[in-house]
């Protein structure tokens, strides 16, 4: 089994776990302060990634996590438990993607080459919400490997309409026997 496959077997049980428990925002909370932590603090990543000594997986949880709910504790002890440290980096997105569909929410995230203006945000926002019938929280992040142009990101789709992809076709089409 693959780490992306147990992440959602781990997040689909905390998901269910809290829905039963009517602890889902609580949940949510603890998700971003994980997601928050594992962003500021890389070397919390790193550890999650690499090889640890033996028996220093619960104490690391216990540490690293001490603020989070009894929920989202007893998931991540079980995932220490297993040996699957590698997984909790993965787990805050798998989980937002559970609250997200229950919801009935989409994201969308937008990469540019250079700033996009507000505008075109909120119409892309505007255009997937009728596309998708969902509500749409619409993100951005700057790519200058880009070139010009843009991708959007959403689910497990991605609609490239970059220059570097206009470039890099050109090239296959170039270059073909």
């Amino acid at each position: 089994m693959s780490l992306p496959q147990i992440v959602r077997r781990y997040a689909a049980a905390l998901f269910e776990a809290a829905t039963e428990a009517g602890q889902v925002a609580d949940v949510e909370g603890d998700m971003k302060r994980i997601d928050a932590l594992l962003t500021e603090l890389p070397q919390v990543r790193d550890w999650c990634r690499s090889a640890r000594p033996e028996g220093s997986d619960e104490t690391f949880v216990e540490t690293a996590f001490a603020g989070s709910g009894p929920l989202t504790l007893a998931t991540l002890r079980l995932i220490a438990q297993y040996g699957r440290l590698a997984a909790i980096p993965l787990l805050p997105a798998a989980f937002q993607t559970l609250c997200d569909r229950a919801s009935g929410t989409t994201r969308v995230l937008v990469e540019t080459a250079q700033e996009p203006d507000a505008g075109l945000v909120e119409g892309l926002g505007s255009a997937w919400e009728g596309r998708t019938g969902k509500k749409v929280h619409v993100s951005w992040r700057l790519r200058p490997e880009l070139v010009g142009g843009f991708r959007v990101l959403w689910d497990d789709s991605v609609l490239d309409a970059s220059a570097r992809d206009q470039l890099r076709r050109l090239r296959s089409v170039l270059t073909a026997p």
